[in-house]
């Protein structure tokens, strides 16, 4: 397992917040091993920038700067602050608009709707209209049936009626024309005859 500079500086952390000091064969048993050399070089740059920390730590701000820093940071706070209210009042003009307009399709929509409804209703009593006027052409065209079926009735009758009578006359034509022509009968019928 290779050591990297990284690796060496994590222990020595380790072992610094442990309380201890980080010497090099600390470090070493730490990581389990490792060259001395390369062990030594990482820790020569750690303890440079631990020095470098404690430098920067140890230097006191003077209070102009202090009370300069707060200032600052309440200027930063109160610019985030009516920066977020800016954007909060947009946001909030941009609900107000979009609830109006959702607000308005709304609108539109249920006028849409009472509009369906009444032409629906507006068919529905068309509808009902031109019901009553088929059941009425039924009832017309049953009453139209009737009387045809009557009238063919009463025509088969008077048909039927003709139909005897013609028979009856062409049997009284037949009677006729069979007396003209047998001549017995003429003869007889010549002798009945007085002078």
């Amino acid at each position: 397992m290779a050591l990297t500079p990284e690796k060496i500086h994590a222990e020595a952390d380790k072992i610094a917040e442990a309380g201890d000091r980080p010497t090099l064969a600390r470090v070493r048993k730490a990581l389990g091993g490792g060259s001395f050399s390369t062990i030594s070089e990482a820790m020569q740059a750690w303890r440079e920038k631990q020095t470098e920390e404690h430098a920067l730590a140890e230097i006191e701000v003077p209070e102009p700067i202090n009370e300069r820093v707060e200032q600052l940071k309440a200027a930063a706070w109160d610019a985030a602050v009516a920066e977020a209210e800016r954007r909060l009042s947009a946001e909030r003009a941009a609900l107000d608009e979009a609830q109006a307009q959702a607000t308005g399709e709304v609108e539109e929509a249920r006028e849409a709707v009472q509009t369906l409804e009444e032409e629906a209703a507006e068919r529905d009593r068309e509808l009902e209209g031109l019901r009553g006027k088929l059941a009425e052409a039924e009832r017309g065209w049953r009453e139209a049936e009737q009387q045809r079926e009557a009238e063919s009735a009463r025509l088969s009758e008077r048909l039927s009626g003709l139909e005897a009578r013609l028979n009856d006359a062409q049997n009284v034509i037949d009677r006729l024309t069979e007396r003209e022509v047998d001549p017995s009968t003429s003869q007889k019928d010549s002798k009945k005859k007085p002078r």
